[in-house]
């Protein structure tokens, strides 16, 4: 999971360099698949050797930055886009890293390249662990409609703003399939998924500091210590559910 790319790491931004190299290292050692087939086989015998790349919120480095690099190792990824937002930038992070995201144009224009699909990112990127039930229908109903109407085409995946337990409930899983979501990403920290979380599906986030070293770890490596830190923080959660 991305979110930025630039010339130099910053907030929530991997490098040019460190992204190429990543993308190149996933190339050559793994099989990078669209969001369709990775779900399609994600159940599958040889799903350790599948990756889909997910970049959060439609910033405009996706067009700039990122399509010269997916175009020359061949890498599909999706794009979750938060529809009330484009052509603005992310006020979700306070102000202090403010980040374009693309306009509908530009949206549209990548929509032409073959390795690349869109998603919703909610409408109004919230978190939904805090929003009543009418607000979390329209997150779910009207991102889909913008994007739908915009690209002519169906919007079939989700990803949920911030992501993590609090950020979101069970019953979501209900707003997602009546709103004809074929699968929903979390940003919840793992390598693994399988049909039984499709509609909550993990996710690796590759930060700034991550390097192209950390990166080959993270996919490698069996242990790692952000997963069981990610997996404490979960029981955390639920015991003050209880």
């Amino acid at each position: 999971m991305y979110h930025n790319i630039a010339p130099e790491k910053d907030f929530n931004t991997v490098s040019l360099s460190d992204f190429e190299a990543q993308m190149k290292y996933i190339s050559e050692h793994f099989n990078p698949v669209a969001a369709d087939e990775y779900i399609a086989e994600i159940d599958g015998a040889n799903k350790k050797r599948y990756i889909t790349v997910t970049f959060d919120d439609a910033y405009v480095c996706l067009r700039e930055l990122v399509l010269p690099i997916i175009k020359k190792y061949k890498v599909p990824l999706i794009i979750f886009v938060p529809t009330h937002h484009v052509g603005n930038y992310n006020t979700w992070d306070g102000g202090a890293h403010k980040t374009t995201i693309m306009t509908w144009e530009e949206i549209k224009e990548l929509d032409q390249e073959p390795l690349i699909t869109f998603g919703s990112h909610g409408y109004d990127h919230v978190s939904f662990g805090h929003i009543t039930a009418a607000v979390k229908e329209k997150e779910f109903r009207q991102s889909k409609e913008d994007l739908e109407h915009q690209l002519g085409k169906k919007t079939e995946f989700f990803a949920y703003p911030f992501g993590q337990l609090e950020h979101r409930e069970k019953r979501d899983v209900g707003y997602l399939k009546k709103n004809g979501y074929k699968a929903a990403f979390t940003t919840n920290w793992s390598r693994n998924n399988s049909s039984a979380n499709i509609y909550a599906l993990n996710r690796i986030d590759i930060l700034p500091d991550t390097g192209v070293a950390g990166f080959i770890d993270i996919l490698t490596r069996r242990f790692q210590p952000k997963f069981y830190k990610q997996i404490a923080k979960n029981i955390v959660h639920r015991l003050k559910l209880k």
